[in-house]
Parts: structure tokens; C-alpha cells; sequence
């Protein structure tokens, strides 16, 4: 489950993301492939298709439970921690905690059990298998939030709609397939039985 990000978000972290793609602290990392950019509210897992209804019938009543709102992008972090990392993301500021709520909502209709603390963000890279990176001390993070200033709508993440998307993992890039959209703030809709 995951939220889009627009069009033009997209645009100006894809020509700050080539400017980091160039630094050579950072030249092994595989990165992540522009269109796949995506906000994860949760992961589900292997899922059998027959689920997917019901799947979406609860994310359907989240939706509606929710209004839309947006978010700004942050800066940039690691995951697990800047001198070991796996991952390089793009932070999103989530000050009133509406993402982690949509996040957590989702994860509860669902049955998904939290582990950690939900963290808003875009992957941008990851180490080469098995590996890790080092950012390096007094490395600047501020470049994309440098490459975001100044243009309110290249930075604002809309969070308006809700995305049920197949992963499609293995080797080299993964694919994101969308399955459903679930507007936030819309009314649920009802199966009939019959």
C-alpha cells in the first residue's frame, strides 16, 4: 500500500538525484528507478490473489475514514544508520503525524503488526547486495532540499490517494504494478450480497 508522488515532485528529485548520482562516496549504490518512487504505508507481503478483494474492501473504508492532506519533503537519511547504511531516502515531514496515523490505520485494517516506528519516505538507493555504504562525516544532506526550496509544489507530496500495488521483486529493478486507487475522503463503497 503506498502513496504516488506528483508529477512535478518527481521531476525536481530526479535532477537533484542525478547531482548525488555523480558523488563518488556514493558511486556503488544501486539506485532506485524514478517511476517506482513511491510513499509505503505498509507491506504486505506474498498475498494470494483471492485476497485482493477483501484487501481492498478494507483499504476502501480507511480511505474514506481519512481526508486527503499533504506533506513536504525532508531531507535526505539511511537506513539502519548513516555509517552502516542499506538505504538512502528522501525524508518526509510528517510534523502532525497524519502519515503515521494513515500508516498505522492501514496497517491495523489489515492485521499487519507494527515492529518500529513508522518513517515517511521515498527510497532513492540501496547498497549492492550484501554490502553497505558510509555516508560520509560532513557530507552534505542538503542538496535535494536545496534542489526543493523555493518551489512549493516540486516539494509538497499530495496525499490524496492510496495505491494497492503488486511488487514485483527479483533480480534487477523492481516493478510496481497498481491495482486499485482509494481516494482518501471518499465514501466506501459496499459489496451486495445476494
Amino acid at each position: 500500500m503506498a502513496v504516488p508522488i506528483s508529477p512535478e515532485l518527481r521531476r525536481a528529485l530526479a535532477r537533484a538525484v542525478d547531482t548525488l548520482r555523480g558523488t563518488p562516496d556514493l558511486g556503488t549504490l544501486r539506485w532506485t528507478a524514478v517511476e517506482s518512487w513511491h510513499l509505503t504505508l505498509a507491506f504486505l507481503g506474498p498475498t494470494p490473489p483471492d485476497a485482493v478483494p477483501e484487501i481492498a474492501a478494507q483499504l476502501a473504508g480507511v480511505a474514506g475514514r481519512h481526508a486527503p492532506f499533504w506533506a513536504s519533503a525532508g531531507g535526505l537519511g539511511a537506513f539502519p544508520v548513516p555509517s552502516r547504511a542499506r538505504v538512502l531516502w528522501l525524508g518526509v515531514c510528517d510534523p502532525d503525524g497524519r502519515l503515521a496515523g494513515l500508516a498505522t490505520d492501514v496497517g491495523d485494517a489489515l492485521g499487519l503488526g507494527r515492529t518500529s516506528e513508522f518513517r515517511a519516505h521515498l527510497t532513492l538507493a540501496r547498497a549492492s547486495a550484501h554490502g553497505s555504504f558510509r555516508l560520509p562525516r560532513g557530507w552534505s544532506w542538503s542538496g535535494i532540499p536545496a534542489a526543493l526550496r523555493g518551489k512549493p509544489a516540486a516539494a509538497r507530496l499530495d496525499v490524496d490517494t492510496m495505491v494497492l500495488m503488486r511488487s514485483h521483486l527479483g533480480r534487477g529493478t523492481p516493478h510496481y504494478e497498481p491495482l486499485e486507487n482509494f481516494p482518501l475522503g471518499a465514501a466506501p463503497w459496499v459489496t451486495g450480497r445476494g
